[in-house]
């Protein structure tokens, strides 16, 4: 036997059978198969959970819309950090709310509101929570029981008593880094107070 016949029959011997190619290609076949019997049932149960989140959170929309919004939040009153309720409903054209809180002294106060924001074109909408929240923690003027006419702006208590002239008072306060300019003005046996960022309001 020459050299030749010797190879021959060697890689002959690692050459498959027929036989034992079909039975690889019945085995990957079955296993393809078994696969796609797999993943179709964890197709299914990723739509369906799916479908699940979506259908929860339109429900969750649907009643934040019938129900409103219920929020235990923070505001500013009388120059404090304050533990507050705020509820707030919607037509679907304007907004009202009411803010519930007990003072230092155990004394719970009530308070409502609401109305609409222009949007482009003068349309109007809701307002929504954040701008609801926003208008809460505006400067407040108030007059205590000494007669001092004070101004409370988040954390600044400024008693502003003496510092009318001709009826009139000016306060530059600093929020958040940037000036916020108030006008209080003596009105009839009250007091009107006018905010803006850029300057006194032309009177």
């Amino acid at each position: 036997m020459n050299n030749k016949e010797k190879y021959q029959r060697t890689f002959s011997a690692l050459n498959p059978t027929t036989d034992y190619l079909e039975k690889i290609v019945e085995t990957e076949d079955s296993e393809m198969k078994e696969r796609k019997r797999v993943s179709l049932p964890k197709l299914l149960a990723a739509c369906i959970s799916i479908i699940a989140v979506l259908a929860a959170m339109s429900a969750i929309a649907y009643a934040t819309d019938i129900g409103g919004i219920q929020r235990k939040i923070q505001i500013w009153t009388q120059g404090e950090l304050t533990d507050a309720e705020l509820n707030i409903s919607t037509d679907g054209k304007s907004s009202e709310y009411t803010i519930s809180y007990t003072d230092e002294n155990g004394e719970e106060h009530v308070s409502e509101g609401g109305g609409v924001a222009i949007g482009l074109f003068g349309k109007e909408r809701p307002l929504t929570e954040e701008e609801i929240i926003e208008h809460l923690n505006e400067p407040q003027l108030m007059v205590d029981d000494d007669d001092k006419v004070m101004i409370y702006c988040r954390d600044q208590k400024l008693d502003i008593t003496d510092k009318f002239d001709d009826g009139v008072c000016y306060v530059k306060l600093t929020v958040d880094g940037k000036p916020l300019y108030i006008t209080v003005a003596v009105d009839g046996e009250g007091y009107s107070m006018a905010t803006s960022p850029k300057s006194y309001p032309k009177g």
